[in-house]
């Protein structure tokens, strides 16, 4: 079974202080193939404080029953902030989520918690963030 979930979501990113925290628009593509899901994101912040990133994702994707799916994604990806002269940082994560689809529709509206490592400006812990999404399933 192979499906194509194209996904536009708004995010709480990830930080490293409560003060850095903002909302985003990421958009994501991810292919499921089986139980494996492998995508890819873009995620934007609202103005050049706030991060920017790019990553690619995989892992386990599982319907729990026909309508509710858990994904259980790490990522690895690249991000920075515009205003920052240092450039862009590499970092790694992991990506819960869990997703609900409409009945008779190719809607699909869910959750992504984010932990990542390695963002700029971060302490040596992970940074949370969550994403709030809607997506079409092909």
């Amino acid at each position: 079974m192979r499906k194509l979930f194209v996904v536009l979501a708004l995010a709480l990113a990830p930080a490293a202080t409560l003060a850095q925290l903002s909302l985003g628009v990421e958009a994501t593509l991810l292919l499921r193939v089986g139980p494996l899901g492998l995508g890819a994101s873009i995620e934007r912040g609202r103005n050049a404080e706030h991060l920017s990133a790019r990553s690619a994702m995989g892992g386990i994707v599982t319907d729990l029953l026909p309508f509710v799916r858990l994904e259980l994604l790490g990522e690895v990806g690249v991000a920075d902030r515009a205003s920052d002269a240092e450039g862009s940082t590499r970092f790694r994560g992991f990506r819960p989520g869990l997703s609900l689809k409409l009945p008779a529709f190719p809607l699909r509206l869910g959750v992504w918690g984010l932990a990542r490592w390695g963002l700029p400006g971060a302490s040596s812990g992970p940074s949370y963030g969550l994403l709030a999404r809607a997506g079409i399933e092909l």
